[in-house]
């Protein structure tokens, strides 16, 4: 869980996929991001041919002393930013 005061990430990307080629693509990468603790991945079509992708990631509690950091490191341009950077650029 989260700690008091201690907002999730929550990040968002369109991808030029349909939306059941979008989920393909994200969850049979999704092993090669590391360990999740608790993501919630929603697909949402913006246009016949994309989707909307918007990732929460929660939880970072489960870490103990050392979830502020992790939540941190995620947070920061090179943690789900830049995963969804390649998320989008496989995808497109």
């Amino acid at each position: 869980m989260n700690a008091p005061g201690d907002p999730p990430i929550q990040r968002s990307v369109t991808v030029p996929l349909a939306p059941k080629r979008a989920l393909a693509h994200f969850t049979d990468e999704l092993h090669v991001w590391g360990p999740a603790d608790e993501v919630e991945v929603r697909f949402i079509s913006a246009r016949e041919s994309s989707t909307r992708v918007d990732v929460e990631h929660r939880a970072f509690g489960h870490h103990g002393e050392s979830g502020e950091a992790y939540r941190d490191a995620l947070a920061c341009a090179q943690g789900w930013p830049h995963m969804l950077d390649r998320y989008l650029a496989a995808a497109g």
